[in-house]
């Protein structure tokens, strides 16, 4: 599975792109995720937003 996480803080950008066929459970993904944006060096709580955007290379469901 082939997936690429692109991230945005304030005007920090960070893509990442990640090959693991581990990753089958949400909750994997997820903190994968946490740890990505735990690696940016400022993250602003509030007001917030945050856009993940997951993209599937392999064209499998």
């Amino acid at each position: 599975m082939d997936l690429t996480f692109s991230a945005s803080v304030s005007s920090i950008s960070v893509d990442v792109s990640i090959n693991n066929d581990t990753i089958d459970e949400l909750d994997e993904l997820f903190r994968a995720v946490l740890a990505l944006v735990s690696d940016v060096d400022r993250v602003e709580v509030a007001p917030a937003s945050a856009d993940i955007l997951i993209i599937d290379d392999d064209g499998e469901p």
